[in-house]
């Protein structure tokens, strides 16, 4: 039987697609055992915070919380940002780098006005993703090395 205190990481999913609303699916990533769950009561703080509650008290020794969304606002070409890229949200301009989506408000053909903020970050998230940046840095995009070398594994992917 699996041990709910041998999970250090919840997440959550913004939308329904990725797992049952009611159900917490348990797996790996690298060697955290991460226990996610999806958004039940749609989107907003108020419904992560409820389902965040009710994991923290299933899970004991959660000691990180993502909150994963398709970031649908972030593609960009000035920062080289496609729709389907992991985007990581790290402090600057002005804000901590947590911007849920109902705490902006944008008007078409302006920027977002950020109407509130939440906490910052944890500092191992941080490390993590200026681990990150640092590497994408030296190395650069290798995004079309990674299909090359992905395509060449797997020849029936090509179209």
């Amino acid at each position: 039987m699996v041990d709910p205190l041998d999970y250090t990481v919840g997440w959550i999913c913004a939308l329904k697609t990725e797992s049952d609303p009611n159900e917490y699916t348990l797996g790996r990533m690298g060697h955290h055992n991460v226990v996610i769950a999806v958004l039940s009561d749609g989107y907003g703080t108020s419904s992560a915070a409820s389902v965040a509650t009710h994991m923290i008290f299933s899970f004991l020794n959660i000691r990180i919380g993502l909150l994963v969304g398709i970031a649908g606002g972030s593609p960009s070409i000035q920062h080289d940002i496609r729709l389907g890229d992991v985007v990581v949200s790290t402090p600057g301009n002005g804000h901590n780098g947590v911007l849920p989506y109902d705490m902006c408000v944008a008007f078409q053909g302006q920027e977002f006005e950020i109407r509130r903020v939440l906490d910052a970050p944890p500092f191992q998230l941080l490390a993590a993703a200026n681990g990150l940046r640092s590497q994408h840095d030296i190395q650069g995009r290798q995004l079309q090395q990674s299909i090359r070398e992905i395509l060449g594994r797997r020849p029936t992917l090509r179209t």
